[in-house]
Protein backbone atom coordinates (compact mmCIF):
# COMPACT_ATOMS: atom_id res chain seq x y z
CA UNK A 1 0.00 0.00 0.00
CA UNK A 2 1.67 3.42 -0.78
CA UNK A 3 0.62 4.77 2.45
CA UNK A 4 2.72 2.01 3.99
CA UNK A 5 5.54 2.99 1.04
CA UNK A 6 5.27 6.61 2.23
CA UNK A 7 5.78 6.30 6.14
CA UNK A 8 8.74 3.55 4.90
CA UNK A 9 10.11 5.98 3.02
CA UNK A 10 10.60 8.80 6.22
CA UNK A 11 10.17 6.11 9.38
CA UNK A 12 11.66 2.86 8.12
CA UNK A 13 9.62 0.97 10.19
CA UNK A 14 10.43 -2.17 7.75
CA UNK A 15 14.25 -2.14 8.60
CA UNK A 16 13.32 -2.00 12.34
CA UNK A 17 10.69 -4.53 11.91
CA UNK A 18 13.05 -7.08 9.88
CA UNK A 19 16.05 -6.08 12.39
CA UNK A 20 13.49 -7.03 15.57
CA UNK A 21 11.94 -10.10 13.85
CA UNK A 22 14.32 -11.60 11.91
CA UNK A 23 16.92 -12.83 13.85
CA UNK A 24 17.57 -16.65 13.69
CA UNK A 25 16.57 -18.82 16.42
CA UNK A 26 19.60 -20.77 18.18
CA UNK A 27 18.67 -24.30 17.55
CA UNK A 28 15.65 -23.62 15.51
CA UNK A 29 12.36 -23.38 16.68
CA UNK A 30 10.96 -25.34 19.27
CA UNK A 31 7.87 -25.13 21.34
CA UNK A 32 10.48 -24.80 24.33
CA UNK A 33 11.17 -21.35 23.53
CA UNK A 34 7.64 -19.91 23.67
CA UNK A 35 7.66 -18.89 27.38
CA UNK A 36 9.37 -15.80 26.77
CA UNK A 37 6.63 -14.99 23.62
CA UNK A 38 3.93 -15.93 26.67
CA UNK A 39 5.22 -13.79 28.79
CA UNK A 40 5.24 -10.65 26.66
CA UNK A 41 1.96 -11.47 25.42
CA UNK A 42 0.58 -11.91 28.84
CA UNK A 43 1.82 -8.84 29.66
CA UNK A 44 0.54 -6.38 26.77
CA UNK A 45 -2.71 -8.27 27.79
CA UNK A 46 -2.76 -6.83 31.55
CA UNK A 47 -1.87 -3.04 29.82
CA UNK A 48 -4.51 -3.30 27.93
CA UNK A 49 -7.66 -5.00 30.11
CA UNK A 50 -5.44 -2.87 33.44
CA UNK A 51 -6.09 0.55 31.38
CA UNK A 52 -10.24 -0.47 30.50
CA UNK A 53 -10.53 -1.64 34.19
CA UNK A 54 -8.71 1.88 35.66
CA UNK A 55 -11.50 3.43 33.45
CA UNK A 56 -13.87 2.28 36.15
CA UNK A 57 -11.70 2.01 39.35
CA UNK A 58 -11.98 4.84 41.87
CA UNK A 59 -9.00 3.78 44.30
CA UNK A 60 -10.40 4.82 47.80
CA UNK A 61 -11.20 2.65 50.96
CA UNK A 62 -14.97 4.19 50.18
CA UNK A 63 -15.02 3.46 46.73
CA UNK A 64 -13.12 0.67 45.70
CA UNK A 65 -15.43 -2.50 46.20
CA UNK A 66 -18.34 -0.74 44.77
CA UNK A 67 -16.37 0.53 41.57
CA UNK A 68 -15.75 -3.21 41.12
CA UNK A 69 -19.22 -4.42 41.88
CA UNK A 70 -20.18 -2.08 39.32
CA UNK A 71 -17.67 -2.87 36.37
CA UNK A 72 -18.10 -6.98 37.02
CA UNK A 73 -22.00 -6.41 37.39
CA UNK A 74 -23.41 -3.40 35.42
CA UNK A 75 -21.00 -2.67 32.64
CA UNK A 76 -21.07 -4.57 29.59
CA UNK A 77 -18.61 -7.67 29.39
CA UNK A 78 -16.88 -5.99 32.61
CA UNK A 79 -16.71 -9.59 33.97
CA UNK A 80 -14.86 -11.15 30.84
CA UNK A 81 -12.13 -8.12 30.79
CA UNK A 82 -11.60 -8.77 34.83
CA UNK A 83 -11.57 -12.18 34.44
CA UNK A 84 -8.75 -11.65 31.74
CA UNK A 85 -7.03 -9.60 33.91
CA UNK A 86 -7.52 -11.55 37.02
CA UNK A 87 -6.49 -14.77 35.11
CA UNK A 88 -3.48 -13.74 33.37
CA UNK A 89 -1.70 -12.34 36.69
CA UNK A 90 -2.15 -16.23 37.82
CA UNK A 91 -0.94 -17.26 34.23
CA UNK A 92 1.93 -14.46 34.52
CA UNK A 93 3.44 -15.70 37.68
CA UNK A 94 2.90 -19.96 36.60
CA UNK A 95 4.80 -19.03 33.33
CA UNK A 96 7.29 -16.47 34.84
CA UNK A 97 7.97 -19.87 37.08
CA UNK A 98 8.29 -22.09 34.49
CA UNK A 99 10.44 -19.64 32.23
CA UNK A 100 12.76 -19.69 34.70
CA UNK A 101 13.18 -23.00 36.08
CA UNK A 102 13.60 -23.91 32.28
CA UNK A 103 16.42 -21.50 32.48
CA UNK A 104 17.80 -23.37 35.80
CA UNK A 105 17.81 -27.15 34.37
CA UNK A 106 18.86 -26.61 30.95
CA UNK A 107 21.82 -24.45 32.27
CA UNK A 108 20.96 -21.13 30.56
CA UNK A 109 21.90 -18.93 32.97
CA UNK A 110 25.73 -19.72 32.66
CA UNK A 111 28.77 -17.87 30.80
CA UNK A 112 27.78 -15.81 28.23
CA UNK A 113 24.06 -15.16 29.38
CA UNK A 114 24.34 -14.41 33.38
CA UNK A 115 23.04 -11.15 32.48
CA UNK A 116 19.87 -12.56 31.00
CA UNK A 117 19.64 -14.82 33.83
CA UNK A 118 19.95 -11.60 36.48
CA UNK A 119 17.01 -9.71 34.92
CA UNK A 120 14.45 -12.83 34.14
CA UNK A 121 15.03 -12.56 38.33
CA UNK A 122 14.30 -9.37 38.65
CA UNK A 123 11.16 -9.54 36.42
CA UNK A 124 9.88 -12.41 38.32
CA UNK A 125 10.04 -10.28 41.75
CA UNK A 126 8.22 -7.48 39.94
CA UNK A 127 5.66 -10.29 38.71
CA UNK A 128 4.88 -11.38 41.84
CA UNK A 129 5.00 -7.52 43.28
CA UNK A 130 2.09 -7.13 40.60
CA UNK A 131 0.51 -10.01 41.74
CA UNK A 132 0.81 -8.62 45.67
CA UNK A 133 -0.18 -4.88 44.98
CA UNK A 134 -3.39 -6.07 43.06
CA UNK A 135 -4.56 -8.46 44.56
CA UNK A 136 -5.85 -5.53 47.35
CA UNK A 137 -7.23 -3.30 44.71
CA UNK A 138 -10.68 -5.01 44.97
CA UNK A 139 -10.88 -4.14 48.48
CA UNK A 140 -12.84 -7.30 49.58
CA UNK A 141 -12.16 -9.65 52.90
CA UNK A 142 -9.79 -11.88 51.00
CA UNK A 143 -7.40 -8.68 49.51
CA UNK A 144 -7.38 -7.11 53.00
CA UNK A 145 -6.47 -9.53 54.99
CA UNK A 146 -4.00 -11.34 52.56
CA UNK A 147 -2.12 -8.35 51.80
CA UNK A 148 -2.65 -7.55 55.44
CA UNK A 149 -0.57 -10.99 56.40
CA UNK A 150 1.93 -10.28 53.92
CA UNK A 151 2.58 -6.53 54.98
CA UNK A 152 3.41 -8.08 58.58
CA UNK A 153 5.75 -10.29 57.35
CA UNK A 154 7.75 -7.34 55.65
CA UNK A 155 7.28 -5.48 59.43
CA UNK A 156 9.06 -8.45 60.95
CA UNK A 157 12.27 -7.14 58.52
CA UNK A 158 15.07 -6.75 60.80
CA UNK A 159 16.22 -3.43 61.77
CA UNK A 160 13.92 -1.88 59.04
CA UNK A 161 10.79 -3.96 59.28
CA UNK A 162 8.64 -1.74 61.19
CA UNK A 163 9.43 1.26 58.81
CA UNK A 164 9.16 -0.52 55.98
CA UNK A 165 5.78 -1.58 56.86
CA UNK A 166 4.37 1.88 57.94
CA UNK A 167 5.75 3.41 53.91
CA UNK A 168 3.52 0.61 52.54
CA UNK A 169 0.79 0.50 54.56
CA UNK A 170 0.89 5.13 54.56
CA UNK A 171 0.50 4.75 58.28
CA UNK A 172 0.68 2.31 61.56
CA UNK A 173 -2.94 1.36 60.20
CA UNK A 174 -4.96 -0.14 56.93
CA UNK A 175 -7.20 2.57 55.06
CA UNK A 176 -7.20 4.87 52.55
CA UNK A 177 -3.56 5.83 51.75
CA UNK A 178 -2.63 2.12 51.94
CA UNK A 179 -4.65 1.47 48.88
CA UNK A 180 -3.91 4.48 47.11
CA UNK A 181 -0.37 3.44 47.68
CA UNK A 182 -0.64 -0.23 46.34
CA UNK A 183 -2.61 1.38 43.60
CA UNK A 184 0.15 3.76 42.38
CA UNK A 185 2.37 1.45 42.36
CA UNK A 186 0.51 -1.27 40.79
CA UNK A 187 -0.35 1.12 37.88
CA UNK A 188 2.37 3.55 37.25
CA UNK A 189 5.61 2.45 39.32
CA UNK A 190 5.57 -1.35 38.46
CA UNK A 191 4.89 -1.24 34.96
CA UNK A 192 7.70 1.44 34.12
CA UNK A 193 10.18 -1.10 35.72
CA UNK A 194 9.09 -4.34 34.26
CA UNK A 195 8.95 -2.03 30.94
CA UNK A 196 12.61 -1.38 31.59
CA UNK A 197 13.79 -4.56 31.56
CA UNK A 198 11.88 -5.77 28.91
CA UNK A 199 13.70 -3.42 27.01
CA UNK A 200 17.18 -4.83 28.44
CA UNK A 201 16.03 -8.26 28.00
CA UNK A 202 15.50 -7.67 24.57
CA UNK A 203 18.64 -5.86 23.83
CA UNK A 204 20.61 -8.77 25.83
CA UNK A 205 18.98 -11.38 23.62
CA UNK A 206 19.58 -9.66 20.13
CA UNK A 207 23.38 -9.22 21.48
CA UNK A 208 23.52 -13.23 22.48
CA UNK A 209 21.90 -14.04 19.14
CA UNK A 210 24.59 -11.79 17.21
CA UNK A 211 27.82 -13.12 19.04
CA UNK A 212 26.75 -16.56 18.57
CA UNK A 213 24.50 -16.74 15.21
CA UNK A 214 24.84 -13.89 13.10
CA UNK A 215 21.62 -12.90 11.08
CA UNK A 216 21.34 -15.15 8.26
CA UNK A 217 19.69 -14.33 4.50
CA UNK A 218 15.87 -14.46 4.17
CA UNK A 219 16.61 -17.74 1.61
CA UNK A 220 18.74 -19.70 4.84
CA UNK A 221 15.72 -18.25 7.02
CA UNK A 222 13.15 -20.44 4.76
CA UNK A 223 15.29 -23.05 4.30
Amino acid sequence: MKIFDWLDERAGHRRLLSHVLGERVLGGASFAYVFGSVLTYLLLQQMITGVFLALYYSPSSSDAWASVAHLQDTVTLGWFVRGLHSYGASAMVIVAGLHLLQTAVWGAYKKPRELNWIIGVMMLGLILAFALTGYLLPWDQKGYWATKVATGIAGTTPLAGEALQQVIQGGNEYGNLTLTRFFAIHVFILPALILGLLAGEWVVVRQFTRWWAPAASPLDRIN
